[in-house]
């Protein structure tokens, strides 16, 4: 029977093909940007990390908590990590991983790479075996320095030695430390950090990455574990409890707060997420719910006015002895097979659809917040097995639910009266609940548009706010990469030496204007803060002191980003090593801590190791410029002071230089005069000051983009529901429409009558749409920058829009029925 039906639906879309390409295309727009969605919000919040029982690796933190109980979590230093995992019996292959980089030179040009500092048992807890050789040996990494050895990443392995099968053994120089390959790693897998093309024990970390990585009290280790075979998180959290204090008596925290510490654990699915992109991902796939809801509406408008169509051979059938179920079964398999037509269109749009929305996904990819950008979300988009399924489930669902109502409807008893039909035509549809139905769905379709363009429209507007925040300094003309010596290379103590051959040798390239460095540049998330202490002043206990942001900058530095100087003087070269310690302060730093007074000549000093680091090395504050925009760009620009880099930096640092001409064709050039200064150090992360500005607004970009997409895409359908009822009602009308014509109505009047009974639909709509965004817009509210989540304006705006569009649709239709005669009118029935 199911074969016969099948049979029956196929003749009907042959039969009309109009009808059926008309259902297709509807559904295809609704069910491909649900799939392409499905793909995002899959890899991102459904689908596993990429390793073998996944559900029970989890991430290992340290908790800390003060007077307002707010937890916050925390990495770990290497000495309290070795503490830890001699205590824990409930989480196996207990392992420390951070990320780092080196430079690889030798015969080829210099290439910096990413890698991971790693404990033995990280590839265990993984389950990630080598593809030749071996990982490490725990002998080698108990002892510092004395087991150089590497493991190889799958894309290094091709790309430095063409996938040599004999490069196990092998010596490679990791920023002039040579280094035995002792394996390669499966291809596709870049560790926990999703960057990773090396790897190397934690014993060899302090002469590649970080001399004081062993011993520092700083929190920048992650740690990973693997819960044994029926141990719960419960019980292994509880035992984590206890080690933490253990480990805490052992070694306690050097800061003065009192701080309650203890730690937790967290499955590694959940750590990887993005707290930020996860809501923004669930509000984007209730948007493309809408839009699928909205083609639902519209498909059972097609599907009513279809019934209207058949009443006759549905009334017809009965008579003659066709069962109510048989015939709603036939009419369901008719829409499903409708409905299958339209889902394979639209997974045909979703592929292109997916391309496209990981194309403006990319700079949101790059890193994120989560675990301080140091874990991977493993966003692997793409339309596959799981993608296809969903598209499938939702058709059939889709199908099966559009046409089921319609069937029944069709096939009741006061419906299908064989005496009814044959008496009034369709004319007996045009009155009563049928239309009330199809007039409560375009009121629906209606509302669901206006709360997505409304949505839509104050993300727009938190972009626009966000773009035209004033970033006070000039990114045009400027381009920007990193240089990485190596601590195994250079102290401290030598990158200002370092530092000023690059300088002097880039300004030396020909359309260069100006050329500065920093630790990092406006927009990034990496700048660093330090605790600031003021001369004359109680500055408190140790570990108390207000934040401020650290910048270890040029001589050139304001000139080269255009930043104003609004009182006394820059940095010059005469601020070097020996020489009297400076500092310069922004303008919020001004207002903050010396409020109706002049700072300059006032003594300074900051906490921790980062230069001027006690009374005795003050710097004195020589000048006063204007706010620069670090992170977060939504919240409010905090205190920064810079410090030139010749009296203390670190080796690593960007150098940003101001052209003349297009600052990519400076790039060969800028690569050589670094190789000039040292022949083993390459640039990296190359980027133009614009870009990275992009960069920092990619996630509001991409959550306005994407959701004025799917908005537009709705009203779309709204208008078409509109439209189609409105058409479909005027058709029913013809012979009202043409007496009214032979008594003396113009075409005006009925245009405007035709009109007000649209727009009164209309109206209905837009007054439930509102009421609707009212509730719902308020999901959006940790999404909006500069704007609340009731704007009246975005509100009237888009009330305007969708009355306009709602005008439109319901005139046209009406436009062309009274261009018929009356005669013509009155002999339509």
């Amino acid at each position: 029977m199911l074969v016969h039906d099948l049979r029956l639906a196929a003749r009907a879309v042959r039969r009309n093909p109009g009808f059926a390409l008309t259902v297709a295309l509807t559904l295809a727009l609704g069910v491909g940007a649900n799939t392409a969605m499905f793909s995002v919000a899959d890899a991102s919040l459904l689908r596993p990390p990429p390793f073998a029982d996944a559900s029970r690796i989890v991430m290992l933190y340290r908790t800390q908590a003060g007077d307002d109980r707010v937890v916050h979590r925390t990495r770990w230093s290497y000495p309290r990590f070795s503490l830890l995992r001699a205590k824990l019996s409930m989480v196996e292959h207990t392992a420390a991983f951070n990320r780092g980089t080196v430079n690889l030179g030798g015969d080829e040009a210099p290439e910096r790479v990413e890698g991971e500092s790693v404990s033995p048992e990280y590839f265990a807890a993984l389950r990630v075996p080598p593809v030749a050789g071996r990982t490490f040996l725990p002998e080698e990494d108990s002892t510092a320095l004395a087991h150089p050895v590497i493991v190889l990443g799958h894309a290094l392995w091709m790309r430095r030695f063409g996938r040599d099968p004999s490069v196990v053994g092998r010596t490679l120089r990791a920023s002039g430390v040579p280094l035995t390959i002792v394996g390669v790693m499966p291809a596709g897998f870049s560790g926990l950090t999703g960057r990773a093309e090396y790897w190397v024990p934690h014993s060899m970390a302090p002469a590649l990455h970080y001399r004081d990585h062993l011993t520092s009290e700083q929190n920048f280790i992650s740690v990973i574990g693997r819960l044994k075979s029926g141990v719960s998180r419960e019980r292994a959290e509880a035992e984590l409890g206890v080690a933490i204090a253990a480990v805490n008596a052992e070694l306690p925290s050097p800061s003065t707060r009192e701080w309650t510490r203890s730690a937790t654990l967290m499955p590694l699915d959940e750590a990887r997420r993005d707290p930020g992109r996860r809501n923004a991902t669930l509000v984007l796939f209730g948007a493309v719910g809408l839009v699928l809801l909205i083609a639902c509406v519209n498909l059972a408008n097609l599907f009513l006015v279809r019934g209207v169509s058949r009443a006759r051979e549905t009334a017809i059938r009965l008579a003659l002895g066709a069962s109510r179920g048989r015939l709603v079964r036939q009419l369901v398999t008719e829409s499903a097979v409708l409905a299958l037509l339209g889902g394979a269109l639209g997974v045909a749009l979703a592929v292109p659809g997916t391309q496209l929305l990981v194309s403006t996904l990319a700079p949101r990819m790059a890193s994120g917040a989560n675990d301080w950008g140091a874990l991977s979300e493993f966003l692997d988009v793409r339309i596959d097995n799981r993608a296809l399924g969903f598209a499938l489930a939702v058709s059939l669902a889709t199908g099966i639910l559009v046409g089921l109502f319609p069937a029944l409807r069709d096939t009741g008893a006061r419906s299908a009266s064989l005496t009814g039909a044959l008496k009034s035509g369709t004319r007996a549809w045009t009155r009563g609940p049928r239309l009330s139905a199809q007039g409560l769905l375009v009121v629906s379709q209606i509302a669901l548009a206006l709360v997505l363009l409304v949505g839509a429209g104050l993300l727009l507007e938190s972009f626009a706010r966000l773009r035209g925040v004033a970033p006070g300094f000039d990114p045009e003309h400027v381009i920007t990469f990193w240089i990485n010596p190596g601590e195994a290379r250079y102290t401290t103590s030598d990158a200002p030496a370092l530092i000023a051959g690059v300088l002097e040798r880039v300004r030396a390239v020909p359309g260069v204007e100006a050329a500065t460095v920093s630790r990092c540049t406006p927009y990034m998330t990496t700048c660093a803060n330090t605790g600031l202490y003021i001369d004359g002043r109680d500055n408190g206990a140790p570990g108390t002191q207000p934040s401020v942001g650290r910048h270890y900058v040029g001589a050139d530095h304001f000139r080269t980003l255009r930043v104003p100087v609004l009182r006394g003087r820059t940095f010059t070269e005469r601020d070097r090593a020996g020489a009297p310690g400076v500092a310069i302060i922004n303008q919020t730093a001004a207002r903050t801590y010396w409020p109706g007074e002049d700072p300059i000549g006032r003594r300074i000093w900051f906490s921790g190791s980062s230069g001027f680091g006690s009374r005795d090395s003050a710097a004195t504050i020589v000048g006063v410029v204007g706010d620069v925009r670090y992170w977060p760009l939504d919240e409010p620009i905090a205190p920064d002071i810079y410090t030139p880099y010749a009296q203390f930096t670190y080796p690593s640092t960007i150098v940003m230089v101001r052209s003349i001409v297009a600052p990519t064709l400076l790039v060969p050039a800028l690569r050589a005069a670094v190789r000039a200064a040292d022949h083993d150090l390459p640039i990296y992360d190359v980027q133009t000051l614009s870009a990275r500005a992009g960069s920092a607004t990619a996630d509001a970009r991409f959550n306005a983009i994407a959701l004025a997409g799917f908005a537009l895409l709705a009203l779309v359908l709204a208008a078409v529901g509109i439209y189609g009822v409105m058409a479909h009602s005027i058709a029913q009308r013809t012979r009202e429409l043409g007496l009214r014509l032979a008594l003396g109505a113009t075409r005006g009047n009925l245009v405007a009558m035709v009109g007000r009974e649209g727009m009164r639909l209309s109206l209905g709509g837009i007054v439930a749409g509102i009421v609707a965004a009212l509730a719902l817009t308020r999901l959006l509210r940790s999404l909006l920058f500069g704007v609340s989540a009731t704007d009246p304006f975005v509100f009237a705006a888009i009330a305007g829009l969708v009355a306009t569009i709602a005008l439109v649709a319901s005139l046209l239709p009406a436009r062309a029925a009274t261009r018929i005669s009356p005669m013509t009118a009155l002999k339509s029935d």
